[in-house]
C-alpha cells in the first residue's frame, strides 16, 4: 500500500487518538477489509466512507470527528 492509499495525520488529536492515517480501500472484501482495519480504528472506503471501530459508541463519535476535521485540513 503506497502513500496515496492514506489519509495522513494533519492534526496531532488526530495522531494521538486514530494514529498515523487512516488506510483507504475501494471495497468490501474480506482480504482488503482485514488488512486496512489490522492496528487501526478507522479505515476509508472509497464510495462509502469512513468507518470507524471502537469499544465504545463515545469513542467510535470521536474516531469520526477527528477523521472528518483531519479530512478538512487534507483538501
Amino acid at each position: 500500500m503506497d502513500q496515496t492509499d492514506r489519509l495522513p495525520a494533519l492534526l496531532d488529536d488526530f495522531a494521538q487518538i486514530v494514529g498515523g492515517d487512516i488506510r483507504r480501500i475501494s471495497g468490501l472484501e474480506d482480504a482488503a477489509l482485514k488488512k486496512a482495519t489490522k492496528g487501526r480504528n478507522a479505515i476509508l472506503v472509497e464510495g462509502l466512507g469512513v468507518f470507524c471501530l471502537a469499544d465504545e459508541e463515545s469513542d467510535t463519535e470521536t474516531i469520526l470527528t477527528l477523521a472528518e476535521k483531519n479530512a478538512l485540513f487534507a483538501t
